[in-house]
């Protein structure tokens, strides 16, 4: 009877400890490396400094060397063409694989696509799925109400979109903790 008993105990122990583990090997990580640059180049477009790194978390996970199967390059996977457009100037591969120049250049373009579309979907949609995608849809009825896409109709976009929102919330809960736990 002990014996059983104690095979309980370990079968629950055991049980307890592996939730436990998955439970901490998949909680997202939320880095905060590169916040002084995200905040800077933020604060200078009037973009939420949450919200960059909410990208940077989506678009690379903190990976500086990141290219896509689409050419788009570095922590905020931006095309070369994209930034030649957005900063008015040549920019090359190995610019973009530059981190703090590259953050500069996909703040820029997300105070652009805001200057464009107003609102935070419009923009993280646009951001993923392009200008035209959003252009056409804010035409479309079936997909947008009052200047706002209502509805997205590309599953990666949308997909995109929803784990940008939810990195976004938990960068401004982690960004409010750190500036009330700020010494004086």
């Amino acid at each position: 009877m002990v014996k059983k008993r104690n095979y309980i105990y370990i079968v629950i122990l055991i049980a307890l400890l592996l939730i436990i583990a998955s439970a901490i090997i998949f909680i997202p990580r939320y880095e905060l490396k590169y916040l002084d640059e995200a905040s800077f180049y933020a604060k200078g477009n009037d973009v939420s400094n949450a919200l960059v790194m909410a990208v940077i978390k989506a678009e690379s996970n903190f990976k500086e060397d990141a290219v896509s199967n689409k050419k788009a390059i570095g922590l905020m996977q931006i095309k070369t063409e994209t930034a030649s457009y957005i900063m008015e100037e040549n920019i090359t591969e190995d610019i973009l694989k530059t981190p703090n120049r590259n953050i500069e250049i996909g703040v820029k373009y997300l105070s652009y696509l805001f200057n464009k579309f107003k609102n935070v979907k419009n923009v993280i949609c646009a951001y993923n799925a392009g200008e035209g995608n959003v252009l056409k849809w804010l035409k479309n009825s079936e997909y947008s109400l009052n200047g706002e896409i209502t509805k997205i109709p590309i599953k990666e976009t949308e997909d995109y979109y929803e784990k940008v929102i939810k990195f976004n919330r938990e960068y401004e809960k982690i960004l409010k903790k750190k500036s009330l736990n700020v010494n004086f």
